[in-house]
């Protein structure tokens, strides 16, 4: 019967590769468009979990492999046969118990996490191999001494906490809507329940047949139970899983019950319902990451492919990946669905990969209107058609009925697709305007009262800076920014501090300096004063969306962005010359301006700290001009005073 061992792990190995392949094949088949192949694809994290169990399997097969034919002398050992003690017996006794205590407790470590984050991988891996470490350690103990009163002891309390274990992954499992783990569960406390008696039947009475066969049975049916609880799992993150709405009041709950932060950052599994609520769900096994496009704060955008299409994909990485992110998430899938326009980029669903949450769209491949406004000589015609389609963009926004906010709109944010046709995405901060105060501890409603900065520092309009309250025309304040960079070709502000271009927008808004970009002498007046009422600081006198369009149509037809004087001279020459100027050179002039105004400023203040300096000394001589006993004295501080009497006035007066 000992040969029914190493046949048993042998098979299991066997098995164990099997899936791996399989896993690997229909993987292949369904990036080319297979449904069949796709629906038994297992999410791509689970196939370290396959190679852990392979692993130990392979460790344990090297143990009983040796001594095919005969039982090795540790496992005579093990059997209370008797047998001289040795080291390397204990050691391979330790060895047999550390693995397959590994191998058999991995998944349930894996499921009881409550997300599929890398850290939740990494904390199963550490779970079961202290437990595996610390069974093992204990058991030797029994494998020493021979005593048949240890081993059981220790090995009953073992399987013991493990069935408890169990247990509590069943109830909780049945409490939510996440109970792939059910069967696994089932089929570990099964085993574990019968394999104690077995080996004690085995041992003391000699009924080895007993033993041998379920252990066998144990072990044949674990690769197929394991990779059939890991499709389970699989399709509850597809959201293709009948138990998933199976949660009573799963649709009315509130968000914050559902997106409740967790130590381990990763998307929550009580994350996904709201997730698939009224969202295009995508298979991730059709999904085929390529290059990589653009990396932002929070996400990375890769080229991929989609059933044979080629898409964009916009891969949430957030230091955190929190319920505060998940609802980023989720908001940038809610309103996109429903965004239908010719200058807005097309959403096409949300993939649930975790740790990731991947939003999918169409594939414009110029890339952002940033890489081409510095990379691409552009004509005159083209940057109107580009000023058309943002303005288009934003008045379908803003003419939404409750008007739609994007608040970051900036020229990264703007996609070019192989026609010209410009189109604006990343909806990830925006919001519809109900004229209400956003609620904090929620995140819903509007955001007209934000409790910190939205967006990119060079485009925020100075309602936005001073957390006031604003509207749509935050956007068309944004909207000025990337219509001058279209006509220049350049960034703005480029060389000056962040807070500097914060302090003096505000500042502008409240009276003072003004700080906004400079608009070349060869742009036509029309388009000057577009620009201008576009950066307006007070918000009313801002155009709506629509009203820019037209404008921009009237420029089209009449002057042009160009003056006439200016084309005139040399066929325009000159103003294409500063048209084309490179974009890492577009804020020399402001920044000379900016530091030459800050310099005089500070030269003010300066000889203002200097006469208050001497205007105080000589209060201070005048209050201790009492106690000075010296007439001498005196008479060179009244002196002092009548000579600089005038000065002091004058300075007292500033």
């Amino acid at each position: 019967l000992w040969l029914l061992v190493p046949l048993t792990v042998l098979l299991q190995c066997i098995l164990s590769l099997l899936s791996i392949l399989y896993l690997w094949f229909n993987r292949r088949k369904a990036k080319e468009g297979d449904r069949a192949a796709a629906k038994v694809v297992i999410l791509p994290n689970f196939k370290y979990l396959l190679w852990t169990c392979l692993t130990c399997q392979l460790i344990h097969l090297i143990l009983v492999g040796p001594a095919f034919w005969t039982m090795p002398s540790w496992k005579k050992r093990s059997r209370f046969e008797v047998h001289p003690v040795s080291f390397f017996d204990t050691f391979c006794y330790f060895m047999a118990i550390f693995v397959t205590s590994i191998e058999y407790n991995a998944a349930g470590t894996l499921l009881v996490q409550k997300s599929l984050a890398k850290s939740a991988f990494a904390n199963s891996r550490k779970w079961a191999t202290a437990w595996g470490f610390l069974f093992a350690s204990l058991s030797s103990i029994g494998f020493y001494t021979n005593s048949n009163t240890v081993f059981f002891t220790i090995d009953g309390i073992f399987y013991s906490l493990e069935i408890a274990f169990y247990g509590v992954l069943i109830y909780k499992a049945m409490q939510t809507s996440r109970r792939a783990c059910v069967w696994y569960a089932v089929y570990s406390i099964v085993w574990r329940l019968l394999i104690v008696p077995t080996a004690y039947l085995d041992t003391v009475y000699q009924y080895r047949e007993v033993y041998h066969a379920w252990v066998a049975f144990r072990s044949l049916l674990f690769p197929v139970i394991l990779y059939t609880t890991l499709l389970r799992e699989t399709d509850f993150w597809r959201g293709t899983s009948k138990a998933l709405w199976l949660m009573p009041g799963n649709i009315n709950q509130n968000p914050k019950t559902w997106l409740e932060v967790w130590e381990d950052p990763g998307l929550d599994a009580t994350d996904l319902p709201l997730l698939l609520m009224e969202r295009p769900l995508i298979d991730f096994a059709y999904l085929k990451l390529d290059t990589l496009l653009d990396i932002g704060a929070s996400s990375r955008v890769y080229k991929g492919t989609f059933q044979g299409s080629v898409v964009a994909v916009k891969l949430f990485t957030p230091p955190r990946l929190d319920s505060k992110a998940v609802m980023r998430c989720l908001r940038e899938a809610k309103y996109t669905t429903f965004l239908r326009h010719p200058n807005i980029v097309k959403f096409m669903g949300v993939s649930v990969q975790p740790p990731d949450i991947c939003i999918v769209c169409e594939y414009c491949t110029r890339g952002s209107l940033y890489k081409v406004l510095g990379s691409v000589r552009l004509s005159e015609e083209r940057k109107l058609s580009f000023m058309q389609d943002a303005s288009q963009a934003l008045s379908y926004l803003h003419g939404m009925n409750p008007p739609f906010i994007h608040r970051d709109i900036k020229s990264r944010n703007f996609l070019v697709t192989s026609d010209w046709t410009l189109k604006l995405g990343d909806f990830g901060e925006s919001r519809l305007f109900t004229g209400e105060e956003e609620d904090s501890t929620n995140g819903r409603g509007n955001t007209n009262t934000p409790p910190e900065y939205l967006g990119t520092f060079a485009y925020m309009s100075p309602e936005i800076i001073s957390s006031s309250y604003y509207d749509t025309k935050a956007d068309i304040y944004a909207l000025g920014i990337v219509l001058w960079e279209i006509v220049t070709l350049q960034r703005p502000y480029n060389g000056i501090k962040e807070s500097t271009v914060l302090r003096n927008v505000v500042d502008a808004a409240q009276g003072g300096c003004s700080l906004r970009p400079q608009i070349p002498e060869w742009v036509s007046v029309e388009c000057r004063a577009l620009l201008k009422s576009c950066w307006a600081s007070n918000p009313w006198r801002r155009p709506n969306a629509a009203q820019i369009r037209m404008k921009l149509i009237v420029i089209k037809n009449e002057g042009g962005l160009i003056r006439s004087n200016q084309a005139a001279a040399g066929g325009g020459g000159g103003a294409m010359g500063a048209i084309i100027s490179p974009r890492e050179k577009g804020g020399r002039r402001i920044v000379t301006t900016i530091l030459e105004s800050e310099l005089k400023e500070m030269e003010h203040h300066a000889k203002m700290l200097t006469a208050r300096r001497k205007l105080l000394k000589e209060q201070l001589q005048i209050c201790s001009y009492g106690t000075l006993d010296s007439e001498a004295e005196k008479q060179l501080i009244r002196k002092h005073l009548a000579e600089n009497s005038v000065n002091n006035l004058e300075w007292s007066r500033r």
